[in-house]
């Protein structure tokens, strides 16, 4: 399923990607990626298995609109296109959809972000951040370049 908002609204966003991710928890297809993603992990550490997986296993690119990839979309894409790049490209959202749910499988407490990373006042970003017993670590799928707990200073709203 895949969901189309027009025009952007916040709320839409914010309502679609709860559902999505707590409907993805429930799905056969994001548990066996889960799977998949904690036997090729390199550690014993789930949050460092789901952001090592989903980095390589998923590409970036520009949406026209905002459309949000259901997670079992997803997960799906995995298993019918094995090379990434024959998958669809997604954006921050839908890579912050995927690696908070798949944390959630894990049972590591995980939620989604929006953020102002430039300070405008308009949110500009999405990731995952997982619990790790000693506090919070953003968990961004979406960039290449940036490690596995970098913190964005700026305006953030918990989803």
């Amino acid at each position: 399923m895949i969901t189309t908002l027009k025009p952007y609204d916040l709320n839409d966003v914010i309502s679609n990607m709860q559902r999505m991710s707590s409907e993805g928890v429930q799905d056969a297809q994001v548990q066996m990626l889960t799977s998949v993603a904690l036997m090729a992990g390199k550690t014993d550490n789930p949050i460092e298995s789901i952001f090592d997986f989903v980095l390589v296993n998923y590409r970036y690119g520009p949406e026209e609109g905002e459309v949000l990839w259901h997670p079992r979309v997803l997960a799906g894409d995995y298993f019918l296109y094995p090379d990434p790049f024959s998958r669809s490209a997604i954006d921050c959202d839908d890579f912050a959809m995927l690696t908070a749910t798949m944390l959630k499988l894990c049972g590591v407490d995980a939620h989604m972000i929006l953020a102002d990373t430039d300070g405008d006042g308009q949110v500009d970003h999405a990731y995952a951040e997982a619990n790790t017993g000693l506090g919070w670590l953003s968990v961004d799928t979406s960039s290449k370049t940036l490690p596995l707990g970098w913190y964005i200073n700026g305006g953030r709203m918990v989803i």
